[in-house]
Order: C-alpha cells, then structure tokens, then sequence
C-alpha cells in the first residue's frame, strides 16, 4: 500500500510541477527504503471495474460476481462489495472471460489493447480504485558512490522518465478507451449510495495500515494525514475514499 500512495503522488509531483511534495523525502519510508535509492515511481490511472454481462452501479450488482483482482488489497475490496476475487493470468483472462469462469476485472483500460479484451467486456464502472505500480531503484551504496554529477544526472533521469511514462499510459490508455466504445463498450458510474458505501466499507483498511506502521514505532497516522493534506491541496476528489483527518 506505501509503494501505492508513493507512486500516486509522484506522478501528480511530475505532472503538476510541484517539487516541494516529495512525500517520499519527509522519513516515512527511510527504513523501508533504507537500502535503495528510489529514481523513479509509476502507477496507472486506477483500476475501474469492467464486467461481460452486468452493468454495476451499486454493490447489489456486484453482489456474487467472480472478478479478477491481482493484488491483496485489491481482492480484499471485492470481498468487501460482496463479490468473489480471483486471479488469473493476464495470458488467461480472454479465455476466462468468453468461457464465464470470470465476470469481470479490476485493471484498467491499457490492458485490453494487449489481450483484446473489449472482444469480451461490455461495462466498466468509473471512478477507478486502488491499482498496481513499480518503480526504479539503485543499490544504496552505489548510489552514494557516484561523484555530484552522476548523483544529478540520476535524480533528472528519474523525474524526466516517469513523466514520459505518465503521459504515455495516459495516451495507450486513451486509445483503448476509443477502442471499447467502438466494439461497444459502455460507461457506468458508481452510484453516489455505492461510493458512500464503499467508503464505510473501505474505511478500516486504512486504520489497519495505520495501526500495523506504528505498531512497528513508524507515524502511521501522520504519513497518512499529510498525504491526505497533499491530495485536498492538489484537489483530488473524493481526498482519500473511506479517511479523513481527525479534527
């Protein structure tokens, strides 16, 4: 889940220009990352949930449906909406489409391009939640081997390539989007009773995770209220489905 929170806020770091969020620079992760030297993080646009058969608007729908989830996190929020995680093989999921042993996926649209999967996928339900991400990194101690300027020409590498990866996911991701409504695919929101839901349902995940760091003496709750603070200054909305801040 940091990896996640990291890479998100990296990519809006690089897109909006905004230096001083380098939520990774405050500490939070200085033991997680003691070791490495990160260059650079990368995520997605979220991972909205496409169906074959059913268009889903609230959790009533989803309620018994078999949907493909790659990541703990992810499966745990299937649970949680009353449907059935499973994981299959990217190479898998036409097949397990077509053949219904699957209902549907959480991933996000620059998948289908690569699989064809708008063949077999008629509904994504939007906003997009949680996703999966990467990122670069060097060995430490090779790092602060390098003189000033290899050390600088790293820190520009990694700003520079991961926005060209934002906007190029961006635009696969874009394409693909014109691809399914062209063989008919079709967009559905999230009721606003659904969102709602969800973010009572979703909200202890985000105790649970502030509850493990500082079980091992790390500020859980600060780290996750200053990204919250991060995003509303940013102006994403909903801030953080299912936490805010106490008062």
């Amino acid at each position: 889940m940091s990896v996640r929170l990291l890479s998100i806020l990296y990519r809006m770091v690089l897109i909006k220009k905004i230096r001083r969020f380098h939520y990774w620079k405050k500490g939070y992760m200085d033991e997680e990352l003691r070791e490495v030297k990160p260059i650079s993080f990368m995520t997605g646009q979220g991972d909205a949930l496409y169906t074959r058969d059913k268009s889903v608007t609230n959790l009533v729908d989803i309620k018994g449906l078999k949907i493909h989830a790659v990541t703990p996190l992810l499966q745990h929020k299937v649970k949680l909406w009353g449907g059935v995680p499973l994981a299959v093989p990217f190479t898998d999921l036409y097949t397990a489409l077509q053949k219904k042993t699957i209902d549907g996926m959480l991933l996000n649209y620059n998948v289908m391009v690569y699989f064809k999967l708008n063949e077999v996928l008629n509904y994504a339900t939007l906003p997009a939640t949680g996703g999966v991400s990467s990122a670069f990194v060097m060995n430490k101690k090779t790092f602060d081997k390098l003189p000033p300027e290899g050390k600088a020409f790293v820190d520009e590498c990694g700003m520079k390539y991961a926005q060209m990866f934002g906007k190029g996911w961006d635009s696969v991701c874009d394409m693909v989007r014109d691809l399914f409504f062209k063989t008919g695919g079709k967009e559905v929101q999230w009721a606003p009773s659904a969102i709602q839901k969800r973010e009572e349902l979703e909200g202890p995940m985000w105790e649970a995770w502030i509850a493990d760091r500082e079980k091992r003496g790390l500020p859980g709750r600060k780290a996750v209220d200053d990204l919250y603070y991060i995003f509303k200054d940013l102006g994403v909305v909903p801030t953080a489905a299912g936490y805010a801040p106490a008062k």
